[in-house]
């Protein structure tokens, strides 16, 4: 078995080498994203901001330049493209083109749930926000934006997904 990497509500991180029978902590990380093409390279949010791996979690490193003390809802890295990574926060929008080592904030100024990257496009994305829930959508990185209303009623958005299935988005 592969290890896994499991991130519980009160911040605690752990792995597993061995299938899930045992956990060895990682810190205090609310969020995993593995890298798909580089399994040692991790990017782990916190409360503090995100911090990064390059060694598969022996050891960690802050990574936080552009969005230092901006509290965040989401992270995601491109499947396609794993150095693209979109933050959501309360604030926005980050996107980092480092794979995380650096960011750009806001490219949208909204409360920001999601972000979901199109599978085989790193430049097209949505993020969610607002009652009523609008959609909005970026097919060139964040730098413009359209918006969509799903409903009309007081719901919330609370996460998005993008079919990787489907090759047009």
């Amino acid at each position: 078995d592969g290890r896994v990497y499991v991130a519980t509500h009160d911040g605690g991180g752990y792995h597993s080498d061995d299938g899930g029978e045992t956990w060895q902590p990682d810190g205090f990380f609310h969020l995993y994203g593995v890298d798909p093409l580089d399994p040692l390279h991790i990017l782990a949010w916190s409360w503090s901001g995100v911090n990064r791996t390059d060694d598969g979690g022996v050891t960690w490193q802050n990574a936080t330049t552009g969005i230092e003390g901006i509290t965040l809802n989401e992270v995601a890295a491109s499947p396609s493209a794993p150095q693209i990574v979109y933050a959501s926060t309360y604030n926005g929008v980050a996107r980092s083109t480092d794979g995380g080592l650096n960011w750009d904030f806001p490219i949208l100024s909204v409360s920001a749930a999601g972000p979901a990257i199109d599978p085989t496009d790193p430049n097209t994305l949505y993020v969610g926000s607002g009652i009523p829930p609008k959609v909005y959508r970026s097919i060139n990185g964040g730098s413009s934006w359209s918006s969509s209303v799903i409903t009309t009623t007081d719901a919330v958005l609370m996460s998005l997904a993008v079919d990787p299935n489907t090759t047009t988005t």
